[in-house]
């Protein structure tokens, strides 16, 4: 409302209350001469009246200005709506009922980089979003590996708080545009909440991520609040995405970039060449993004062979962060023939030692002698060597077991270790399950693997740390010869079968030989990783660098054989413990820093 029509609307309103009395006082008056005298009784009277008239009249004067004068600060001074920017820096806009801007405030260390020196007093709010996100870009925050923005409009108008929304998300778009980046713009409106208001005071972060952080675990339960604090917005947005979330009051424009990454592909690449699977082996392959360990990993799972595979690749470098693999309880593992079906009348396989029977037709010999025989009758004849061919053909399976050292060289295989470099190497025959249980110890690390007796396939490879690993820099303990094993001896030449029709057992093995341990040999020294090591290490799995930490400290601690590392970032502080010569996490604590 300008000055003239405040001056008119006042104007009107005296008007309005001031009453006609020119005819009254004119009767009231005496003519003497040109002169008008008021008579002596009347004038007794008039001024109780006009007193109360003059009365009413100046209190309606001050109610109409303080009503005025709210109604003007109402529309100029008091915060009307407030806007919150969501990067990773976050800054809050404060406006009126004109959408001018009162005030910018930084809501994290980051947001006090993107206001720097600006004052935004009095701004258009278009204006005052456009120098925001320009800064933002310049200081590297919204680029093509990281475009997401959360948009947050708060106020007391929901139609009007809507609109704010749609034309600052509009604005944002265009903005991004104009420098050739694509955006992706999640917007929202909302209303006072104080359970969302508590939890955003608690963390340090703005009612807007609160909110998109409860959508996300609501979805995905496996996720907390402290997980996914430390997230930017444009890593929550891929979270949202890989996890099929459909958002119900959040408004979504674009797609988040993923091109700081990886990529599904080389990640499930990077899962299969650990494996040694062949993709075409490979089934129900897939992968999607997920926050593990600290950091942005892709989660790899796959089927092959009779077992479950899983893994955690690093989104950034493709490094193997964790990996398992189970057996397939649903695996059915198709029919594996030692002999070849009978053909005909004349051909048979023999499916004991397949040792050719002759005979008038020619069939072969399913006994465990394999004599031939010289014709129709001597040996056995072709029809009943073809029947036999055509019986055992078909349902005889592997029967002879890889054997100890065999089982031994796949688990040091695959650990990637000699037998010299290993202690306390044990291998049991499980005869119950046909299995081969290997197990050893290597470099602060305790293996424990499950070999399948007949192919040889690793059924479960575990590693963990080992507890009782405390070696000497200056004096390395040396490593025990493993103990006498009772595992298999090599096999000797399969032993002949009166019946190898439907056998699905080994072959009757004479009793495990006793077999001597492998020559002992003194490990190399031990080498401690370093401080520095150690502090990268502990960083990585925070997901910080050096530079965005602060009060890191590493010491070595001589009894234990560990570094402890700490250092507090993003309201948060961290403690970890890390094996001196392993390298292996031992422990991590991360608490809110009070």
């Amino acid at each position: 409302m300008s000055d003239r029509e405040l001056e008119k609307k006042i104007k009107d309103s005296f008007d309005k209350i001031t009453p006609d009395v020119l005819a009254s006082v004119l009767a009231d008056c005496e003519e003497k001469g040109q002169e008008l005298i008021m008579k002596e009784s009347v004038m007794n009277k008039r001024p109780v009246r006009l007193r109360h008239i003059a009365s009413l009249a100046a209190v309606f004067v001050i109610l109409l200005g303080s009503v005025i004068g709210v109604n003007a600060y109402q529309m100029n001074k008091a915060i009307s709506a407030r806007v919150s920017l969501d990067v990773n820096p976050s800054v809050e806009i404060q406006v009126n009922k004109k959408e001018r801007v009162l005030d910018v405030v930084a809501l994290n260390e980051d947001g006090k980089i993107i206001i720097g020196d600006m004052d935004f007093s009095g701004s258009d709010i278009d204006v005052t979003v456009n120098a925001l996100v320009g800064s933002m870009m310049r200081n590297g925050f919204l680029s093509e590996m990281a475009n997401s923005i959360l948009v947050t409009v708060s106020g007391n108008d929901a139609a009007r708080d809507e609109a704010l929304q749609t034309r600052i998300t509009e604005e944002i778009d265009k903005i991004l545009a104009g420098n050739k980046l694509t955006g992706a713009i999640l917007s929202q409106v909302i209303i006072e909440d104080k359970k969302l208001d508590s939890l955003a005071d608690e963390y340090g972060i703005t009612p807007g991520k609160a909110k998109l952080i409860n959508e996300i675990i609501e979805k995905n339960n496996l996720y907390t609040v402290p997980d996914l604090v430390p997230l930017t917005i444009n890593e929550l947005n891929l979270l949202t995405l890989s996890n099929e979330i459909e958002f119900v009051d959040i408004k979504a424009k674009g797609t988040a970039s993923d091109t700081a990454y990886i990529g599904n592909e080389d990640a499930e690449k990077a899962a299969l060449k650990h494996a040694g699977v062949d993709k075409k082996n490979a089934m129900g392959l897939h992968s999607k993004l997920e926050w593990e360990h600290g950091k942005m990993v892709y989660d790899v799972e796959f089927k092959s062979e009779g077992f479950e595979y899983e893994y955690d690749i690093d989104a950034t470098t493709g490094a193997v962060v964790d990996f398992s693999k189970e057996v397939d309880d649903d695996y059915v593992a198709p029919a594996q023939n030692s002999g070849n079906a009978g053909t005909g009348n004349n051909a048979g396989n023999n499916a004991g030692n397949n040792n050719a029977g002759s005979g008038n037709n020619s069939g072969n010999n399913a006994g465990n002698s394999g004599n031939s025989g010289s014709n129709a009758n001597s040996g056995n004849s072709g029809n009943s060597g073809n029947n036999a061919g055509n019986s055992a053909g078909t349902s005889a399976t592997t029967t002879e077991v890889i054997g100890t050292a065999a089982a031994q060289d796949i688990a040091l295989k695959h650990a990637g270790f000699s037998a010299g470099q290993v202690a306390e190497l044990e291998v049991e025959y499980d005869y119950d399950d046909g299995e081969y249980d290997v197990s050893f110890k290597a470099n602060g690390y305790e293996y424990d693997y499950e070999i399948n007796a007949y192919t040889g396939a690793i059924i479960i490879s575990e590693k963990e740390v080992d507890d009782d690993y405390r070696p000497s820099a200056s004096a390395p303990a040396q490593q025990s010869a493993p103990a006498q094993q009772s595992a298999p001896a090599q096999q000797s030449a399969p032993v002949q079968q009166s019946a190898p029709a439907q056998q699905s057992a080994p072959a009757q093995q004479s009793a495990p030989a006793q077999q001597s341990a492998p020559a002992q040999q003194s490990a190399p020294a031990p080498q401690v990783i370093g401080a520095s090591a150690a502090q990268s290490t502990a960083l990585s799995h925070a997901g910080f660098s050096a530079g965005q930490v602060a009060e890191l400290e590493v010491d070595y601690d001589d009894d234990d054989g560990t570094y402890e590392v700490s250092f507090k970032a993003g309201g948060f502080e961290y403690d970890y413990e890390i094996n001196a010569y392993s390298g292996a996490i031992i422990r991590s604590e991360k608490e809110k820093d009070d």
